[in-house]
């Protein structure tokens, strides 16, 4: 039986500005999930350590046009030359009370398959979702952060019971790159 990740306990202005990004996708009808440090958090069961917000939305193009216009009446900061500088890259940029927010546009069916097999999660009161271990893993192997791959063990070792290997190796597999498969 799967057992469902801890709630997600993070900093005051991380839980408000991911409380409020919450409201503003399920407004606008946007199928997400958090990713990064939240959603590691969750699965480590640890407080985050994040100074933001990261999630994977599967919307339309002409939903990712209504995000920033939706978030700016709703409190978000918005700069608008960041969000067209990254719009090639499929990210809207925001922040909420002083907290980056990142909506990365699920373009492709590899990140639209990770949304659909997210897994639920409390945020607060809020019932959200998460990225799957496994999925966010093969997120954390591509990082080009310092500590991602440090993160990913840790991940795989903590949530041992949850996380399944196999499925993890075959992903990259598919995607070609076998050479960064965890040993069985």
């Amino acid at each position: 039986m799967l057992n469902l990740p801890p709630e997600i306990v993070a900093p005051e202005p991380l839980t408000v500005a991911a409380a409020a990004t919450v409201e503003l996708m399920m407004k606008l009808r946007i199928s997400f999930a958090f990713v990064g440090d939240i959603a590691l958090s969750a699965w480590l069961g640890r407080s985050s350590v994040a100074r933001q917000v990261d999630l994977l939305a599967v919307v339309s193009p002409e939903g990712k046009q209504q995000i920033p216009m939706m978030a700016g009446h709703r409190g978000f900061e918005l700069d608008r030359e960041l969000i067209e500088a990254t719009e090639e890259f499929d990210l809207v940029p925001m922040a909420y009370c002083g907290v980056k927010i990142h909506v990365l546009i699920a373009s492709n069916a590899l990140y639209g398959r990770m949304v659909a097999a997210a897994v639920p999660a409390r945020l607060g009161s809020l019932d959200v979702k998460i990225a799957a271990a496994e999925d966010l893993a093969l997120l954390l192997t591509f990082s080009d952060a310092t500590d991602s791959l440090l993160s990913r063990n840790e991940l795989v070792r903590s949530s041992a019971a949850e996380f399944d290997i196999a499925r993890f190796n075959r992903k990259l597999v598919s995607l070609g790159v076998s050479g960064k498969a965890i040993p069985t």
